[in-house]
């Protein structure tokens, strides 16, 4: 039994199956076409390299009673929620219309109602996941799960993702003499190449002020990488630990954290509670548990007693209010910040005296992510530098794995790597598959630049990168002196 793809397979009854039920050869697929007696349209996707084009021309050509038709589309594998997801659904719905005879034009849902239909059908199926949970899925990913796993690390070994890194690192342009958070910092891979840079810089100038780069994970053992490279980075300028979260080099040190950057779950509820201006509305997809199709029908009761209640006063609850057990909840939680029993986040140390805040395909993963940008918008200078990726919606990277693998088996890339390849790419399955679940983020070239604008950074811009066609968004901001706060766009 070995991982595939993000799940468990027990390969031997897999391959018995394919051969028994005859889905094993090409020849099966030519036998099973030919006796379909119906019009077959087949939409590949023309960046998929999980499919051979080749072998699908040749299925449809086979003779058979009934037509063939192949229509390309400019995607990749994975068709689920972005827009070219819609598109391919709106070009079959019209399609299976021109076959019964319907003279009508199909429409393509929005990417919103697409992510609110996935919402309701994760909601139907809800499990919650606690933090021993969290923090085991991110063990494995970052480090592996298998013998031959290297982790998060393997993707070092893809030029694809190198220059993603490398491009990070010359839209944060990192100088001596600045400070810089690197949030979320997995193994250390942007760590490393920006103190990289750093140090390059450095040695090419003088009379730089102190340069301090703090990197910060969930996951201890993570962080532990990224002090190994860091520290090998600066093993050759005579760099020393100071205790075993500090590396320094005269005026350089990179310091070493293990937090939980998950935004407190209770900041939603305390701003609720204190801006009695704010919509029953502004809860929803705030606090873990809490349906959103409970907050639409809370919403479209219009009570302000409902939304008292919620708040915590000494009301009784309306009657004849949907999911009431669930507002009691609320009322009960509202009480103990108004108490003073629950504890939220405080103010970031050294708020406003960082010249760089960096969080590289991270935010995705964060449920309140607006409140985390807050954080990091409070922790800049004005002036500061934040910059944040993300996958694409339906990132697909079978070009970039199959691209590997063929520079492996032609001698350019190092075939020593193929089995940490395979177990890599069973953990991006299961990633991505989490995205598709709605448990996870990832966000279009818009959506991107909207998050870090409605978070009140200027100049923002963002670019495309990691392979052609690009499989994530780099975007960039500036700093100002008073960010808006998260609740303040409901009002």
């Amino acid at each position: 039994i070995r991982g595939m793809l993000g799940h468990l397979v027990d390969r031997d009854s897999l391959a018995r199956d394919l051969v028994e039920e005859r889905y094993a050869f090409l020849t099966d697929a030519r036998y099973d076409m030919a006796r379909i007696d119906i019009p077959v349209l087949w939409i590949p996707g023309e960046h998929d390299h999980w499919v051979d084009a080749s072998e699908v021309e040749d299925i449809m050509s086979v003779e058979a009673e009934a037509p063939r038709e192949i229509v390309g589309i400019p995607t990749g594998h994975n068709l689920r929620n972005s827009d070219d997801a819609a598109e391919a659904f709106r070009m079959i719905a019209e399609y299976c219309a021109d076959l019964v005879g319907l003279d009508s034009d199909a429409v393509a849902p929005s990417r919103e109602s697409v992510l609110e239909v996935l919402a309701r059908e994760r909601e139907r199926v809800y499990r919650p996941i606690d933090t021993k949970t969290v923090t085991g899925y991110w063990y494995s990913y970052l480090l592996g799960t298998e013998g031959e796993s290297e982790g998060y690390d393997f993707y070092g070994n893809l030029t694809e993702f190198r220059d993603f890194i490398s491009r990070e690192v010359t839209l944060l342009d990192p100088r001596p003499g600045q400070m810089i958070a690197d949030m979320g910092c997995g193994t250390g891979l942007l760590t490393a190449a920006r103190l990289n840079r750093v140090i390059e810089l450095k040695n090419a100038s003088s009379g730089e002020g102190a340069t301090k780069i703090v990197a910060t994970d969930l996951i201890p053992e993570a962080l532990k990488r990224t002090r190994e490279k860091c520290g090998f980075l600066l093993a050759p300028e005579g760099a020393d630990y100071d205790g075993p979260d500090v590396l320094r080099m005269g005026a350089l040190s990179v310091h070493f954290t293990a937090a939980n950057l998950e935004p407190a779950p209770s900041l939603p509820l305390r701003d609720f509670i204190a801006h009695r201006q704010l919509p029953i509305i502004f809860l929803k997809g705030r606090m873990d548990g809490l349906m959103d199709s409970v907050v639409d029908t809370w919403q479209k009761e219009n009570s302000s007693e409902l939304a008292a209640f919620l708040r915590g006063d000494n009301v009784v609850l309306p009657p004849g209010v949907p999911e009431a057990e669930r507002a009691r909840e609320i009322h009960r939680a509202s009480r103990r910040i108004i108490e003073g029993t629950e504890v939220g986040d405080v103010a970031p140390e050294a708020a406003g005296s960082y010249d760089a805040v960096v969080a590289s395909l991270f935010i995705s993963y964060i449920l309140n992510q607006d409140y985390l940008l807050y954080q990091f918008h409070r922790m800049l200078k004005p002036g500061g530098t934040i910059l944040v990726s993300s996958m694409r919606p339906d990132s697909d990277v079978s070009k970039i794995f199959t691209g590997y693998i063929d520079q492996m088996e032609t001698g350019v890339a190092d075939g020593s790597h193929r089995a940490a390849a395979k177990a890599m790419l069973n953990e991006a399955a299961g990633l991505f598959e989490l995205e598709e679940e709605g448990y996870f983020r990832f966000y279009t070239e818009e959506e991107l630049h909207t998050v870090l604008s409605d978070a009140g950074f200027r100049d923002v811009r963002v670019e495309r990168s990691l392979g052609t066609p690009a499989q994530a968004y780099i975007a960039t901001g500036i700093a100002v002196e008073n960010p808006p706060q998260p609740w303040e766009k409901y009002v």
